[in-house]
This record gives C-alpha cells, sequence and structure tokens, in this order.
C-alpha cells in the first residue's frame, strides 16, 4: 500500500493520501523498506458506501432530460480505448460531473470517509482535500454563529426583502440580491421571518443584512477559529460563500455544532503506526488538541436551526430521499452563484459528512436538488 505508485488501477483517493501520510510521518526510506503496520481511521463499510452512493447519483445526474455535459461513460469509453493502445497516459483530463465526500469523527478529527473523486484511475486530483471551491449557501451557519454569540437568538425578527446587488456583488454589480446565487431558483421574498426560518430557508437578504450588523470581520474570524484556512476575502460576498475553501475545512467547521462548539485542531488519516513488534512509532493522540470556537448554547441554538433546514427547510430532500429520515441528524445544503456548485454538509451526534458535485471547471449544471 506504501509503495511507489505504478499506475492508479485498483486505488483509490483514501489509500493515497494515507500513503502520502506515512511518508509524511516516517520518511521515504522507512516507509519503502522498513514493513510498519498501519492503523487507519478509515472506516471501510463506510468508504464503500459512499464510492457507491456518490457514482450512482452523479449518473442519475447524467441522465437527466437536458444534461448536454460529457457524461462518465462517454470518457470511460474513451479511455478503455486508449489504455488498451497503451495511450492512457496521453487522455486528457475528465470533464464530466465530479463530485467528493469526506466524513470525519466529531470527537477524535479522525477521516472515516474519503472520496476524492468520481474514479481515481482517470484522475487522481483530489477533491475533497485539494479543491478550493465556493461553499456558497453552506457557510451562512457560521453568519448565523456570529450573531447568536452576540446576543441574538433563533426567534429574533430579521427582514427578508429585496437587498441593492450593489452592496454585495453576488455574480455581477446589478440587479437584486436574490436573483444572483438563491438556493432555489424559483426564490421569492416572505418579508419578516425569524432568524430560524431565514437560516433554515437559505433567505440571502436576510443574512447579509444579519452579517452586516454583527460585523464582517467578526464572521471571517469566526471562520477561521472554526477550521478555514484558506484566505476569506474582506466583502460582504463572503457571508453568502463566495471565498473558495476545501470540502475537509468545511466538513471540520461542521464540527463545531454537534460537539457543544469546539473542534479537534485537524482531520487525521492514520490513527498510528507500528514496527513489527507492535513498538508505535506515531501516534495521532500526539498532534490532536481541541480549539473552542463558539459557547456551547450558541452551538445548540445553530444546530437547533439545522435541525429544521433538515427537515423543513432547503436540505429536506436529503432527509425524505436519502435515507436520513430515521437518524437525528442536521445539515445545510449549499449553492454557489449561478449552481456551479452543489454541497451539503450534515451530521448527527458522531459524523459529519461534506458532499460536493460540480465540475473542475466551474459551469452551470443542475440545481443542487437534482444533483
Amino acid at each position: 500500500m506504501i509503495g511507489n505508485r505504478q499506475n492508479a488501477q485498483g486505488q483509490n483517493y483514501a489509500v493515497e493520501y494515507i500513503r502520502q501520510q506515512v511518508i509524511n510521518a516516517v520518511g521515504w526510506d522507512r516507509a519503502m523498506n522498513e514493513g510498519f503496520r498501519i492503523h487507519t481511521t478509515v472506516d471501510g463499510e463506510l468508504q464503500k458506501v459512499a464510492e457507491e452512493s456518490l457514482r450512482k447519483n452523479l449518473d442519475k445526474a447524467e441522465q437527466h432530460p437536458g444534461y448536454d455535459h460529457q457524461t462518465y461513460a462517454q470518457y470511460a469509453a474513451s479511455f478503455r480505448a486508449a489504455k488498451s493502445s497503451g495511450n492512457a497516459s496521453s487522455q486528457p483530463a475528465p470533464e464530466y460531473l465530479q463530485g467528493a465526500v469526506i466524513g470525519l469523527n466529531n470527537e477524535t478529527g479522525g477521516i472515516l470517509v474519503l472520496v476524492g473523486g468520481r474514479d481515481f484511475e482517470h484522475n487522481q486530483y483530489d477533491r475533497a482535500l485539494q479543491a478550493k471551491r465556493p461553499a456558497g449557501t453552506a457557510m451562512l451557519p457560521f453568519v448565523y454563529a456570529t450573531a447568536f454569540e452576540q446576543g441574538m437568538f433563533p426567534g429574533t425578527l430579521v427582514e427578508d426583502s429585496p437587498l441593492d446587488n450593489r452592496a454585495v456583488m453576488i455574480g455581477g454589480m446589478t440587479g437584486i440580491l436574490g436573483e444572483w446565487g438563491p438556493e432555489r431558483a424559483d426564490n421569492r421574498y416572505e418579508g419578516t421571518m425569524t432568524a430560524r426560518q431565514a437560516l433554515a430557508k437559505s433567505k440571502n437578504g436576510a443574512t447579509v443584512r444579519i452579517g452586516m450588523e454583527a460585523g464582517l470581520d467578526e464572521v471571517l474570524q469566526l471562520c477561521r477559529t472554526a477550521g478555514i484556512r484558506s484566505s476569506l476575502r474582506p466583502y460582504p460576498a463572503t457571508l453568502l460563500g463566495s471565498s473558495e475553501i476545501t470540502l475537509a475545512e468545511l466538513a471540520l467547521t461542521y464540527t463545531i455544532f454537534p460537539n457543544g462548539g469546539w473542534r479537534v485542531n485537524v482531520p487525521h488519516i492514520l490513527d498510528r503506526i507500528e514496527e513489527k513488534d507492535g513498538t508505535v512509532v506515531w501516534d495521532a493522540q500526539q498532534n490532536l488538541n481541541k480549539q473552542n470556537v463558539v459557547k456551547p448554547e450558541t452551538a445548540y441554538e445553530v444546530h437547533s436551526c439545522l435541525v429544521d433546514a433538515l427537515e423543513s427547510g432547503t436540505a429536506k430532500t436529503a432527509r425524505t430521499e436519502f435515507g436520513l429520515r430515521k437518524f437525528p441528524a442536521a445539515g445545510k445544503t449549499g449553492t454557489a452563484y449561478d449552481f456551479t456548485d452543489a454541497l451539503f454538509a450534515g451530521y448527527d451526534n458522531n459524523f459529519t459528512c461534506a458532499v460536493w458535485a460540480g465540475f473542475d471547471k466551474p459551469q452551470r449544471k443542475l440545481s443542487g436538488r437534482q444533483v
């Protein structure tokens, strides 16, 4: 598993990341020559389910009427032909619909699931760990968390009404905010509503008003403390997730809600590395510590809103169609401007998962509910 990769056939993104991390932990020479026992955090059963589910749902999206992009089947056929003739290395990168999944143990930060793309043999770029894409409206909970830290609560009345897009500039400098990146293509304004309803229904206008009142700098600082290391642009559009982050960062930030306001410092895929006689030469516990992000009360308030989002808000499809109805879960969908990226981040008491679908070269596909 740790040896120098000759080709990608039969491997996957999780195995490749494990290989990289072992080399980082003990060095290339020792990793290649000393025959360590590698204990990982990956749950084999969950990993298989995630890979199959991602493949199945992206295949389904490609069969949607009006879908006019390259399909997985088309690329796979040309890849097989090139491979049989010895020209696989000359194949261009795939342009079909991609996806990624990462799942974390809330308490330890151990990576239980890692799927960096649709087919590792076609392309080894890890979209869960390496790709930076707009999180879109999946970032909204952190705007509300900032406001709740300052004294707002889920029952506070907020205004969902048109807002001049020149103040935010999502997708352009004209028009009305809400036309430029709504969670739904049939977006409508509902006037006065509670903060709980605004978050559950992903109301952009209300969210921007809340974020600007709480303070843009304060929102960005909370996001960083929650685990986002990627650069966040200091503009109002970032309140709606216009800045690019990794899927792994998104998953880590969401763990603060089931954890009561804290997170581990960094996700990890290695548990420990042992020599043949059982001597431990590397242990993840040596590098782990907890980071407090928000008060437990704030974490619970946001959590209660995300329960509503999953039960009756923009994420309700995940609950009704993907088997979550029987689980005590919470979560939030994310949609980027012009529907170029679709995301979901959700959790239960033990497990947090983030999912992304989109193209490597951003382009409009389908709404998040269709992917």
